[in-house]
C-alpha cells in the first residue's frame, strides 16, 4: 500500500509552492517587523505594535495594524481613531463591526457633537449607544431627538452608569410604554439581570409576569407557583408561552412543550427564535406519521425573510405534497419559495418542487416550465434532477470567462488584493480568507469575481479559491477551475475520483491544513481514531501528524469512504451520510425510517427525512458536485438519478 504514495507533481504545484503572488508586497525586513507587531498585538500590547509598524514606513502594513487595533475591544482605541479609519478606508472588510466599535466608545469618549454628526451623516446608527450619542449631539430641540432616545432606550445595551445617566437626563421623555418595550427586548435576548433592574420602572401589574419569565429563562425549578399567579391574558402572552415551551423542552417534557407551541395561534414576535423548536417538533411529527400535527407546528410561523422563511415554506409544501395529497396547497408554498429566494441552490429547489406539485396536480405543461426554470442551475442537486425530468441526459458545463494578464496585474495591485497577499506573507491565513471573501461578496462584475477567485487559487490557497467561487455561484456564475479544484490522485485507489473530489470539496474546500473543533483533520477531514482504524484495515502505517499531508490524508479518506460504500451495498446516499454523521446515526435512521426505498421520488423523501439539516445538505452537495467533477473529468453523463438510487 505504501506504493500508493507517489510523487504528485500536480498536487505539489497546487499546494506546496511558496506564495508566489504574495512575494514582493513586503521585503524580508518589513515582513519580520510585521510578524513582531502581530505578536505584540496578540499580547494586547497595541501601542508597541503600532510603534513597530510606524517605523516600517510601509503604508499597507500600517493600515492593517490600525484596522486590527480599531476592531479589537481590548485595544483602547478611542472614537477618533476608529472613526478616522472608517472614513479613510470605507472599502475595507468588517465595516459594520467597526461602526459598532465606534458607537460603543461615544458615550465615554464624549466627542464633539460636530464629529458625531459627521460620522453619522452617511451611516445611520447601528446600536442603542449610537442612537443615544446622535440624539445628544443633535440637542434637545431637534425633531429627531426624542425618537432616537426612545429607540436607544428600548434597543440599547448599556452599562449601569449609562442607564443611570439616561434615566437622570432623559427619564422625563420616557414613558411606561418605552420601559415595557425595553424589558421585553431584554427578555427576548435572555438578559435577565438587566431585565430585573427594569422591574421598578414597569407597572406593578406586570411584575408577576416578568418575574415568571425571568425564572423560566434561568431554568429555575418549581415555576408552577409563579405561573399560577398570572391572569389568563398574561398566560397567553407570547413571551410567557415561548419561555414555558423552552423550559419544558430543556427538561425533556416534550408533550408539554408541544402543547405550548400549539397554543400560539398567531404570528409571534421574534419568529426566528421560535423556528428552531417548530421545525424540531414538526419533523418528529412527520417521523411519527402525524402529518396534520406537523403542519400545525409549522403554521403561524410569522417569518417573512431569511433561510428560516425558505425552510418553513419548503417544509410545509413537502408535507402537503408527499404525505397529505394536497398538491394545490403545496404548489402555493413552492411558488412562494421560488419567488423569495435568490441563490441557485434555493431557486432550483423551489422550482423543482413546484414542478413536482404541478405534475401531481395533473398540470404537465406547467410542471415542464418549472423544471426548465430549475434546470438553469445545472450545478445544483435539484437543477440536475430537473434536467433529468426534461429528458436531458448530459451535463453541459458552462463556458468559462477569462481575464487577460493585464487585467490580472491591475487587479493584483489593488489595495485589498495587496492586503490579501501581504496577510499570506505574515501567515495570517484566516484573516486573508476573510479579506478575500469580502472582496468576492462586494465584486461588481463577473470579471471581478473571476479575478478574486483566481487570486486565491494562484496564491497556493485552493480553499480560498473555492470560497470565492462559492460567492460567485450565489450570483449564478460558475467558476470551474477555482470552484471545483482537482489534484492528481494516488494510483490504485478504488474510490472513483469524482467522489473523492466531491467529498474533499465539501469537507475542507481542499484545505490540507483544515482542523475542525471536533478534531477532524486534513483535506478529507478524518478523525484520528477513524484514520487509525482505516490504516490498520488496509495495512498502512498510521501517523497522526501526517493527516495534514494531503497525499496521506486522501489515501485514508478515500479508503474509508469506499469501506462505507461497500458496507451499504454500494449505496452512495448511505455512505455519504455516514461519512458526515457517522455509521451509528445512519443505523438509527434505517431502523426508524426503514432502508431507502426503491423509487426515486420515495428515496428523495427518505433523504429529506434525515433529522440533521447538516447531513441532508451534505449529501445533496456531495452528489451535485460529484456530477460536476464527473463532467470535468470527461464523462458528462447526467447520472444523478442513478447515483441516488445506487
Amino acid at each position: 500500500m505504501r506504493n500508493l504514495i507517489i510523487p504528485i507533481i500536480m498536487l505539489l504545484s497546487l499546494l506546496h509552492i511558496p506564495h508566489a503572488l504574495a512575494q514582493g508586497v513586503l521585503d524580508e525586513k518589513t515582513r519580520l517587523a510585521g510578524l513582531q507587531a502581530i505578536k505584540q498585538a496578540e499580547r494586547d500590547r497595541w501601542q508597541a505594535a503600532l510603534d513597530i509598524v510606524g517605523r516600517s514606513n510601509h503604508a499597507l502594513l500600517q493600515h492593517f495594524m490600525h484596522w486590527r487595533y480599531a476592531l479589537n475591544k481590548n485595544s483602547g482605541a478611542d472614537f477618533a481613531e476608529i472613526a478616522t479609519f472608517i472614513l479613510a478606508q470605507p472599502h475595507w472588510p468588517e465595516q459594520d463591526a467597526l461602526r459598532v466599535r465606534a458607537e460603543s466608545t461615544m458615550l465615554d469618549d464624549d466627542p464633539p457633537p460636530d464629529q458625531v454628526l459627521t460620522f453619522f451623516q452617511a451611516r445611520p446608527p447601528l446600536t442603542g449607544r449610537g442612537k443615544l450619542a446622535k440624539a445628544m449631539a443633535l440637542g434637545k430641540n431637534h425633531p429627531q431627538t426624542i425618537q432616537l432616545i426612545k429607540e436607544a432606550w428600548v434597543q440599547g445595551d448599556f452599562t449601569a452608569d449609562h442607564e443611570l445617566m439616561i434615566r437622570t437626563q432623559y427619564g422625563h421623555l420616557l414613558d411606561a410604554t418605552d420601559h415595557l418595550a425595553r424589558i421585553e427586548h431584554l427578555l427576548w435576548d435572555d438578559k435577565t439581570n438587566a431585565a430585573e433592574q427594569m422591574l421598578s420602572l414597569t407597572p406593578k401589574t406586570t411584575h408577576a409576569m416578568y418575574k415568571a419569565r425571568i425564572a423560566l429563562i434561568r431554568n429555575k425549578s418549581n415555576v408552577d407557583g409563579l405561573i399560577n399567579q398570572l391572569s389568563s391574558g398574561q398566560r397567553a402572552n407570547a413571551g410567557i408561552v415561548f419561555d414555558r415551551m423552552r423550559w419544558r423542552h430543556k427538561r425533556g417534557l416534550r408533550s408539554g412543550a408541544e402543547s405550548m407551541l400549539l397554543q400560539q395561534k398567531s404570528a409571534p414576535p421574534n419568529p426566528k427564535k421560535w423556528w428552531k423548536y417548530r421545525v424540531l417538533y414538526a419533523r418528529d411529527a412527520i417521523e411519527d406519521g402525524e402529518y396534520r400535527k406537523a403542519l400545525q407546528f409549522l403554521q403561524h410561523h410569522g417569518l417573512s425573510e431569511g433561510w428560516e422563511y425558505a425552510d418553513a415554506l419548503w417544509l410545509q409544501g413537502w408535507v402537503e405534497l408527499s404525505f397529505m395529497n394536497q398538491a394545490d396547497e403545496a404548489y402555493k408554498k413552492f411558488f412562494t419559495l421560488y419567488k423569495n429566494v435568490s441563490t441557485p441552490i434555493s431557486r432550483a429547489r423551489g422550482a423543482y418542487w413546484a414542478g413536482r406539485a404541478a405534475e401531481a396536480n395533473g398540470n404537465p405543461t406547467i410542471a415542464q416550465g418549472w423544471y426548465r426554470q430549475a434546470a438553469q442551475y445545472g450545478v445544483t442537486f435539484y437543477g440536475q434532477l430537473a434536467m433529468r425530468k426534461l429528458g436531458i441526459a448530459q451535463l453541459s458545463l458552462p463556458d468559462q470567462l477569462s481575464a487577460t494578464q493585464s487585467e490580472r496585474n491591475q487587479f493584483a495591485n489593488s489595495e485589498l488584493a495587496q492586503l490579501y497577499r501581504m496577510l499570506l506573507q505574515l501567515d495570517y491565513d484566516q484573516t486573508a480568507l476573510e479579506v478575500l471573501t469580502h472582496m468576492a461578496e462586494h465584486a461588481k462584475s463577473e470579471k471581478e469575481r473571476l479575478l478574486v477567485a483566481e487570486l486565491g487559487h494562484a496564491a497556493s490557497q485552493p480553499h480560498h479559491g473555492v470560497r470565492a467561487s462559492k460567492e460567485a455561484l450565489r450570483e449564478n456564475q460558475v467558476l470551474l477551475k477555482t470552484g471545483w479544484p482537482t489534484i492528481t490522485l494516488p494510483e490504485n485507489i478504488s474510490l472513483k475520483p469524482e467522489l473523492a473530489f466531491a467529498i474533499a470539496r465539501q469537507e475542507s474546500e481542499f484545505n490540507p491544513k483544515a482542523e475542525s473543533h471536533a478534531g477532524a483533520r486534513g483535506m478529507m477531514q478524518l478523525m484520528p481514531a477513524t484514520a487509525r482504524k482505516v490504516a490498520r484495515d488496509i495495512n498502512f502505517r498510521y501517523s497522526r501528524s501526517k493527516l495534514f499531508d494531503p497525499r496521506y490524508n486522501i489515501v485514508l479518506g478515500s479508503s474509508y469512504l469506499q469501506e462505507r460504500i461497500d458496507a451499504y451495498d454500494g449505496s452512495y446516499i448511505l455512505a455519504i451520510a455516514s461519512y458526515n454523521a457517522g455509521p451509528g446515526n445512519v443505523r438509527s435512521w434505517i431502523k426508524r425510517f426503514g432502508p431507502p426505498p426503491a423509487s426515486l421520488e420515495a428515496r428523495l423523501d427518505w433523504l429529506e427525512t434525515i433529522p440533521f439539516s447538516e447531513t441532508r445538505n451534505y449529501v445533496q452537495r456531495v452528489l451535485e458536485n460529484r456530477t460536476v467533477y464527473r463532467a470535468m473529468l470527461g464523462d458528462n453523463t447526467l447520472d444523478i438519478n442513478e447515483a441516488i438510487l445506487r
